[in-house]
């Protein structure tokens, strides 16, 4: 088996992923969710885990993907992220976008514990949230439902593990995935419902945008230029008139459980 991306290793501080977010902050695009955060969001609210007489707590709001539509669907959503700038970004848009139920919470998931609850906790797409430390946590944050996002095909990924073999290394995007969620929740007694959303997503942009877009973060490892140059290449590859054309189904789960008393 591939190892893990190097930010998903056991051993990197807390405070250097907080440096890693705060610098994928400024290229972070929800492009490769397609349209499936509005729909994950409407079947939700079908599911009567969000309406306008509950409060939302989303962990790993990141730059607001889901608490927007969340926003319009519920009495309050209470934005929690470790990454400043990530908020900073979610807030900017919800003021352009005249919302004003949000809370920000600047926080380290993996401790926070206040005395507050909420009526719904919920996670999309955030590193480590289908740990059983995770879910014991959303359950008790909750006085009525839980619900998480999870990656089941994002062929995003699958560039960024092209640029790190082309820096030798082979890495493994597989804890970016929960794809287990339903078993963890079943063998812990929970009882979940779970849908598959998927979109067709494709993205044209010149090169060096897409460079841009994909070497970003490497800054944070010390090889940036490397990984520009070999984005360069492998776009330059996969492209036609300086045009990167990028296609893909991607797929993600959404499961709802109702919290362990």
């Amino acid at each position: 088996m591939a190892p893990l991306h190097p930010l998903d290793g056991e051993d990197v501080p807390e405070h250097e992923k907080i440096r890693f977010w705060n610098v994928f902050a400024e290229t972070y695009t929800a492009e490769q969710q397609g349209d499936m955060p509005g729909r994950i969001v409407e079947w939700l609210a079908g599911m009567g885990c969000l309406d306008r007489a509950r409060d939302v707590l989303e962990v790993g709001s990141g730059p607001g993907t889901y608490s927007l539509p969340m926003s319009r669907l519920s009495r309050s959503v209470s934005c929690l992220d470790y990454s400043a700038k990530m908020l900073d970004r979610l807030f900017a848009a919800a003021v352009s976008e005249c919302i004003t139920n949000l809370e920000r919470i600047e926080a380290d998931w993996n401790v926070f514990d206040p005395e507050r609850r909420w009526d719904v906790v919920f996670a999309a797409l955030c590193s480590g949230s289908g740990t059983m430390d995770s879910i014991e946590r959303m359950d008790r944050l909750s006085s009525g439902c839980c619900a998480m996002v999870s990656w089941i095909e994002n062929g995003g990924d699958r560039l960024q593990s092209e640029i790190w073999a082309r820096l030798g290394k082979d890495y493994s995007f597989a804890s970016r995935t929960t794809d287990d969620i339903i078993e963890k929740l079943e063998a812990s007694g929970r009882w979940p419902e779970s849908r598959e959303f998927s979109a067709a997503v494709a993205i044209d942009m010149p090169i060096e945008e897409a460079v841009r877009r994909q070497t970003g973060t490497f800054s944070f490892f010390g090889i940036e230029k490397e990984a520009v140059a070999a984005a360069r290449d492998i776009l330059e590859e996969q492209s036609e008139d300086g045009i990167y054309r990028f296609r893909s189904v991607n797929r993600l789960r959404a499961t709802v459980w109702e919290p362990l008393r």
